[in-house]
């Protein structure tokens, strides 16, 4: 359902959740054109029941954080943590920090680090694409008139002349354009934030990492030495 043409650009967020619920079920009520959705209270222990004309599912695309078992991880002496884990930078501004992922999560932690003046360095090691959120909704704009092919070289021309090549900072592009992508495997694109800071060598790229292995002063590493891994 649109927004009436009077409402504003930014719309203000009226939301109110309940927290301490688990949904059990939610079906559709065609007499009523209502939703039914049940709910048990895990503080009360009551069921409890809510009914609306709209039903939005936000569980995101994906689920439980996810961290390899690498060679040498079990003796690293630095701090390792899932990115869901991650507050801010704050602490690490003098330190040398590896971000293992690149990601929409991986790529902003590795900008906000960057900004902390962390000395950062990312794991890049499959082909990405990155556009800004302007490429992505011009994309989704001509994708309900133009097929999905000629989208792809349309905005695939743009973020080259937005970007550049990328491909001697150490970020691939993948042989498949972006909406095609995502229409066959569900992946997201990397919408940049700023990490492109890899041009001017702000953020260092490093395509994969196999074992940590000990460094004689500085304690563990893989390609540089890190004091952190996310």
């Amino acid at each position: 359902m649109p927004f009436p043409l009077s409402a504003p650009t930014f719309v203000q967020k009226y939301v109110y959740p309940l927290y301490q619920r688990s949904v059990e079920s939610a079906r559709y009520d065609k007499s009523a054109q209502k939703w039914v959705v049940t709910t048990q209270n895990n503080v009360s222990g009551f069921v409890e029941e809510y009914v609306s004309e709209f039903l939005v599912v936000v569980t995101g695309e994906n689920s439980e954080g996810f961290i390899p078992n690498v060679y040498g991880l079990d003796t690293f002496k630095g701090l390792v943590i899932h990115s869901s884990e991650y507050e801010n930078g704050k602490t690490f501004g003098d330190k040398d920090v590896l971000v293992v992922g690149a990601g929409n999560s991986g790529m902003e932690i590795a900008y906000d680090l960057c900004n902390w003046g962390a000395q950062t360095s990312v794991v890049v090691r499959s082909p990405i694409h990155v556009l800004n959120k302007e490429l992505v909704q011009l994309g989704m704009y001509f994708l309900k008139y133009i097929r999905c092919t000629f989208v792809d070289k349309m905005v695939l021309m743009l973020s080259k002349l937005l970007y550049g090549d990328l491909g001697r900072f150490g970020i691939q592009r993948p042989l498949k354009g972006r909406f095609l992508l995502k229409k066959e495997t569900g992946r997201s694109l990397v919408i940049d934030v700023g990490t492109i800071s890899v041009k001017t060598g702000d953020i260092k790229v490093n395509i994969v990492i196999t074992s940590l292995i000990p460094v004689r002063w500085t304690g563990y590493a893989n390609v540089t030495n890190k004091d952190n891994i996310y």
